[in-house]
């Protein structure tokens, strides 16, 4: 049997977990601590917090 990307893609929808705390915050905590960096290959974003800050400071 081999499935198509959309089948996968609905597979993938419908059976990912409903996960609690911390789940939703390690999601993000790239973002918060690599502050746009990319570390070993995984890249974070900018926060807006961040970017006024930097703004400010130079």
């Amino acid at each position: 049997m081999t499935l198509r990307l959309e089948h996968i893609a609905a597979l993938d929808r419908v059976s990912e977990p409903s996960l609690n705390f911390p789940t939703p915050f390690l999601r993000a905590a790239a973002s918060i601590m690599h502050a746009g960096a990319t570390v070993n290959g995984e890249s974070s974003e900018l926060l807006p917090l961040w970017k006024e800050a930097a703004a400010k400071r130079y």
